[in-house]
């Protein structure tokens, strides 16, 4: 008996809820760095230099939240807001180097992490695994048609 798009869905969520329980199991090798944070300092790593509106863009969070983040992110040293040299009224926010060490620790506790989950899979599994992963993230970021038609008819 086939499965409905609705049952797969569920199925999928309790996989990626798993997925996201899923730590070291070592709490001298945890990071403290909760999500966002760790999502935050990712985008300030990937795009240093950017200012608070273009970063809640990239993360399609409100200007506010970004904001309240970085000033809680500044006061543990991860982050610095600098002048932004052509607009007075603007800042560009930069990793410290304290910053960038916890970003890179953080990564490196993500990367063991999926390495685990990896494992237990052949070479041909895990190209399987990552190959369907990719169509299903590519499909989901198209945005839906009415969006783009939306979008042609306000250039």
């Amino acid at each position: 008996m086939e499965q409905s798009l609705t049952d797969d869905a569920q199925r999928f969520l309790q996989l990626a809820t798993r997925l996201r329980r899923l730590g070291d199991r070592s709490p001298a090798q945890e990071i403290a760095v909760t999500p966002s944070h760790f999502t935050l300092l990712e985008a300030i790593a990937e795009m240093p230099g950017s200012n608070l509106q273009h970063i809640a863009d990239a993360l399609r969070l409100s200007p506010p939240t970004v904001s309240i983040a970085i000033r809680q992110m500044e006061s543990t040293g991860w982050v610095e807001r600098r002048p932004h040299p052509q607009d007075r009224r603007a800042f560009q926010c930069y990793l410290t180097a304290e910053g960038r060490k916890v970003y890179q620790q953080a990564v490196a506790t993500h990367r063991r992490k999926f390495e685990r989950l990896l494992q237990g899979l052949t070479p041909t599994e895990r190209n399987t695994l990552l190959t369907l992963l990719e169509r299903t993230l590519q499909a989901a970021e198209v945005p839906p048609a009415s969006d783009q038609s939306s979008s042609r008819k306000n250039p």
